[in-house]
């Protein structure tokens, strides 16, 4: 099993205020349990072989934009936040409130054995306005 890293950087563009709606669709299972919403967010896109990335990511706000300059995609975030994905920031049941217009997420996620040697696509089901995306301090792409 090899480790990886992943680093999301985000920017969101101007959102609703308030998420309630949101939350009062989703059953408690879903913002209760270590992964939320497990099952696949598009089913007509599931395959058989897929790992789910919802749950507690590491997370740092970046108001001064110094993130990429400061290389944060090839370290530790700074500071000690979490989010849980796949809630975005500003969303109540993200944890984290909307304090700034650039966010980092970051994690690290296990690539089963059996995929070795095999073409593994990571797939973020959303992202708002501005995203770039790191494995192991590679830019692997940008939205």
């Amino acid at each position: 099993m090899s480790a990886y890293g992943v680093t999301a950087l985000g920017a969101q563009a101007a959102r609703p205020a308030s998420h309630a709606a949101t939350r009062a669709r989703l059953p408690a299972a879903a913002y209760a349990a270590d992964i939320p919403l497990p099952e696949h967010p598009r089913p007509d896109f599931e395959r058989a072989e897929w790992v789910n990335l919802n749950g507690r990511w590491r997370f740092a706000f970046d108001a001064a934009n110094r993130g990429e300059p400061a290389r944060w995609s090839a370290a530790e975030l700074p500071g000690r936040r979490e989010i849980l994905v796949p809630f975005s920031w500003g969303a109540p049941l993200s944890g984290v409130p909307d304090s700034a217009d650039i966010g980092w997420y970051a994690r690290h996620i296990d690539i089963p054995a059996t995929w070795s040697g095999r073409r593994v696509f990571v797939v973020f089901g959303a992202s708002d306005w501005q995203t770039s995306a790191w494995i192991d301090g590679v830019k692997i792409g940008a939205h």
